[in-house]
């Protein structure tokens, strides 16, 4: 399939919609009134992941070392495919607060189909990808950490969705929040 030059400006035009009208402001980052601190704190946690490891990982034998890095990587590029899957699914509508844009829509296509929150459960899978690769007990707590902050914020974001879209309630009955089946990532009603 050959690119034109009108495709290629209307898939720019959807990218400056996605990143734009987020609703951020100088006040909301002073008192987190639309969730601001939830999304600096999941970006700490984030770049923490290219700290080093500790303990140093030379506790396991090389054969076992090598086939966690490998697994952890495979995991990893996974996660990041998983994670562009959502952001291309939900295009003009992305949001990184908890609060949905002005205008926006609900969207239960593409990567949204099957996972209420798939961007959250590619970088979930990225940060275990990132503890197998480093066999690191800081990555260990950190990927500990960024799972908890994103499974609160994704419970207030979908409070959010509940009162905004009539239709969420059968969405979030009938889809599973992370990972399926796994009873702290998916929460159905």
């Amino acid at each position: 399939m050959s690119w034109s030059t009108a495709m290629i400006r209307k898939q720019i035009s959807l990218i400056k919609k996605a990143f734009t009208g987020w609703g951020m402001s100088r006040e909301g980052w002073l008192d987190n009134r639309r969730g601001e601190w939830l999304l600096l704190t999941q970006v700490i946690l984030i770049s923490a992941h290219l700290f080093g490891s500790w303990p140093n990982r030379q506790v396991l034998p090389f054969n076992w070392l090598m086939i966690m890095k490998f697994t952890g990587q495979l995991l990893f590029l996974t996660g990041i495919y998983v994670a562009f899957q959502g952001f291309f699914s939900i295009g003009e509508n992305l949001s990184p607060l908890p609060y949905p844009k002005e205008g926006s829509e609900l969207v239960r296509t593409g990567a949204y189909k099957n996972c209420r929150h798939p961007i959250y459960k590619g970088v979930i899978m990225c940060s275990i990808g990132v503890v197998l690769i480093k066999v690191s007990l800081l990555h260990l707590l950190l990927l500990i950490n960024l799972t908890i902050l994103l499974v609160f914020k994704a419970k207030n974001e979908e409070e959010m969705l509940l009162t905004k879209f009539n239709n969420y309630h059968q969405y979030r009955k009938a889809t599973p929040a992370i990972i399926d089946k796994l009873p702290f990532l998916d929460w159905r009603e």
